[in-house]
């Protein structure tokens, strides 16, 4: 296959001659002719089309994981361009938290990596840990498994195949002679093989390459149901929403508002949904200012970001120590980790002072506006 041509300045750009990859046309073209039966000429052509474009798309979906470990490992390489110059080149410098050098620049690469992890996030619209997933995917195929890894940005396997083979290589111990069996017993079946079939026959090869079994991990969190007032006295078909996943229907959300333990309530305006009034009794609930800044931002305001405003930090957009104010104006929940990327890398959130809009800006300078309110 060709490598991938990209321009020096745009690691995303894609030259259209990857689309038109010699080998998978020679391949096809070989193979034209060759079926007869009682489907006609044009409908054997489009199914002939149809290999040859999901060939391409996963070729596609290979080189985006690429990518993205490329650019997730420069950045851990080179993390200037993500947090800044690095202070402890100063002969004279001390860190006012008493940390080493060595600790100082460890904590440098690793917000560089989820900075960069984070401008890719918000670029393709997905989540950081898919980001950060498909990195460490397409590491562990590329050091455990490179003949799988081949034929994966080859166009043979599918992505489905790719990650059940990544997600059982990293299992193995740290051999690479266990690593190297495990690749080639799985690497000529991985692209012939339905992603279910490929799963039991690779977790057979698993076990033969190395007998122990794999944890199985299963974990549970608590639920949150926005439920209608008139929806629970049954005067309106107005669905309830579950939180993280969408409508349910109303008899679903009065068995869960039966079963819950504790309520908070909202008045909305009927037509607007405009928030007129919180209920000010729930002991959990802080205080006025955070209640309302829940309110207005019911989710960490980092673009693509679920977190719930109450499992939040409240940050200070302009910090305190630099004439920041405690208002909602300058206040906004970020959860942890975003609140952590924000004062340890180059990201950047600003507010449009007339419009009230918030805005991030990475440290490549690429601009989300922050999600806007589900009401």
């Amino acid at each position: 296959m060709n490598e991938s041509h990209f321009v020096d300045d745009d690691p995303w750009f894609i030259d259209e001659r990857d689309l038109h990859d010699p080998d998978v046309d020679a391949f096809f073209a070989d193979r034209d002719g060759v079926v007869s039966g009682p489907v006609d000429d044009a409908v054997v052509a489009a199914m002939n089309d149809l290999e040859m474009v999901t060939v391409r798309q996963r070729m596609l979906i290979a080189e985006q994981y690429r990518a993205i470990n490329s650019i997730l490992c420069d950045a851990e390489a080179d993390p200037e361009s993500w947090v800044g110059p690095d202070p402890t080149i100063d002969p004279d410098w001390t860190d006012p938290r008493e940390r080493s050098a060595a600790a100082v620049r460890r904590e440098r690469r690793e917000f560089a990596v989820r900075a960069a992890a984070a401008d890719i996030a918000v670029r393709l619209r997905m989540s950081e840990s898919v980001v950060r997933t498909r990195a460490e995917r397409a590491a562990i195929l590329k050091d455990r498994m490179p003949r799988l890894w081949a034929s994966f940005l080859g166009g043979a396997v599918c992505e489905q195949n790719a990650v059940v083979a990544s997600q059982l290589a990293s299992s193995l111990p740290d051999d690479g002679e266990a690593w190297d069996a495990f690749d080639q017993r799985v690497w000529e079946f991985a692209g012939r093989l339905t992603p279910p079939k490929f799963r039991v026959r690779a977790r057979v090869a698993r076990e033969r390459v190395h007998p122990e079994s794999t944890p199985e991990v299963c974990r549970t969190a608590g639920v949150a149901v926005t439920i209608p007032v008139l929806t629970l006295l049954g005067e309106s078909d107005e669905p309830a929403i579950l939180h993280e996943y969408g409508p349910i229907d109303r008899d679903t959300a009065r068995r869960l508002a039966g079963d819950a333990s504790s309520w908070v309530r909202m008045l909305t305006h009927p037509v607007t949904g405009t928030v007129l009034d919180v209920d000010r009794r729930t002991y959990r609930v802080p205080a006025d200012l955070r209640r309302w800044l829940g309110v207005a931002h019911p989710t960490c305001v980092f673009p693509g970001c679920s977190r719930p405003a109450r499992d939040c930090d409240v940050d200070h957009r302009v910090d305190w120590q630099h004439g920041g104010t405690t208002s909602a104006e300058n206040l906004a929940p970020e959860c942890e980790s975003h609140h952590r990327l924000k004062h340890g890398s180059l990201w950047k959130l600003e507010r449009d002072p007339d419009a009230g809009a918030m805005r991030w800006v990475s440290p490549s300078g690429h601009e989300a506006d922050a999600d806007p309110p589900p009401f």
